[in-house]
C-alpha cells in the first residue's frame, strides 16, 4: 500500500481483522486454479501492489531442471504489478 490503509477488509465473505485499518494484507496457501476474492475499501488514488508467489519453479515460462549435483534452495517465482485505484 502506497502510504494508505486498508478498511472493511475481507477474504472470501469473511471480515479480516477487529475493524482497525491494515497496512498489509497477504493470503497464503492458494492452489493452482483456486479463486480467491479480496474485497477492501481504499482512499482514492492509493496504489495496491498484487504479488502472486510460487515456490514451484516449473511455473517459470522457460525453467529447466537444473543438472545432476545442482540443489535449489527456497526456489521462488514472483509476479508484482502494481494498481492505483
Amino acid at each position: 500500500m502506497d502510504g494508505h490503509s486498508l478498511r472493511d477488509a475481507s477474504v472470501d465473505g469473511h471480515a479480516i481483522g477487529d475493524g482497525s485499518a491494515l497496512s498489509r494484507l497477504r493470503v497464503v496457501g492458494v492452489r493452482d486454479g483456486q479463486q480467491v476474492v479480496v474485497r477492501l475499501r481504499l482512499p482514492r488514488g492509493a496504489v495496491v501492489r498484487v504479488a502472486d508467489i510460487s515456490h514451484d519453479p516449473s511455473a517459470a515460462g522457460g525453467w529447466r531442471r537444473p543438472g545432476q549435483g545442482v540443489a535449489m534452495v527456497r526456489p521462488e517465482v514472483r509476479v508484482e504489478s502494481s494498481v492505483r485505484v
